[in-house]
């Protein structure tokens, strides 16, 4: 009987670290449409659209999609014609107005970087900058605003392109100064939002419909085709700047126990009754 319980407890904790499975990277992407911006989630083992809304504040739909940056269920995301960061929510896409005003002319990106958002914005300076979630600007850097439509903290560096849809992209310490020159050349010639979800990169395709991975290198892994529906909008599916969780310590990607998994925990928690009373 006792061998019986001890086989039947190594299958529940072997079952358990094979069944409690990361939910897979979700890529979320905001739209370059103009007057409809909408953002969108990926499964990038799929291609396939798992979620997909409208922006629901009025200033921002009316616009042009660009920046965004998912922190848990929270989604940060800005326009090319305005400085506002405006906020919603992942799972309701409630409206939950305007995070901080940067004062820009339009914000191209946002990234988070563990504690606070870096923009880069429209308005000529060309400059990077990193603002706590309720607007208080900690950081200026030079060179990484003006029309480079690809920036992403990672690893605590900047990877950023060279331009709009200019690539490659280059690798910087997060005062700016160039670490590796070249660090991901795409496949694509259009090159814009880039994202890290803690092991893989992901490069917008933006005329293509497409999102290229690559590993923490830097090296092409694949590129996967996105689904069905494309965003309704004249312009069809454009993503200018992409999101992903599990890049940094304090924001993981979900990891989900399946039902299979609770179920064999259950009866390893008896077996281990058993066995403790026999005693």
């Amino acid at each position: 009987m006792k061998k019986f319980l001890i086989i039947i407890l190594s299958f529940v904790f072997v079952s358990m670290n094979v069944r409690m499975v990361s939910a897979g990277t979700v890529v979320w992407g905001n739209n370059a449409t103009f007057g409809n911006v909408t953002l969108e989630a990926f499964d990038m083992s799929t291609g396939a659209v798992v979620d997909q809304f409208l922006a629901p504040n009025a200033l921002a739909v009316a616009d042009n999609g660009r920046g965004i940056a998912v922190v848990g269920t929270t989604i940060y995301y800005t326009v090319a014609n305005r400085g506002e960061v405006f906020v919603t929510n992942s799972t309701t896409h409630a409206d939950l107005g305007v995070a901080f005003n940067t004062g820009l002319n339009g914000i191209a990106n946002v990234a988070w970087d563990g504690t606070a958002l870096w923009v880069t914005g429209y308005n000529g300076t060309n400059n990077a900058y990193r603002y706590t979630p309720s607007g208080t600007l900690l950081q200026t850097v030079v060179g990484f605003g003006n029309s480079r439509d690809g920036f992403e903290i990672a690893n605590n560096k900047i990877i950023a392109n060279r331009g709009d849809s200019i690539g490659p992209y280059d690798l910087y310490d997060l005062n700016g100064n160039l670490i590796q020159s070249a660090f991901i050349t795409t496949q694509t010639y259009n090159p814009t939002g880039i994202t890290f979800d803690g092991s893989s990169y992901f490069v917008s395709d933006i005329y293509n419909n497409k999102i290229e991975k690559y590993d923490i290198n830097g090296n092409f892994v694949n590129t996967t085709t996105l689904g069905l529906p494309v965003p309704q909008s004249g312009y069809g599916r454009l993503l200018e700047d992409l999101s992903s969780l599990g890049n940094i310590p304090d924001n993981p990607p979900p990891s989900v126990p399946e039902p299979a998994t609770m179920l064999l925990l259950g009866s390893g928690i008896i077996a281990l009754s058993i066995l403790k009373k026999r005693k």
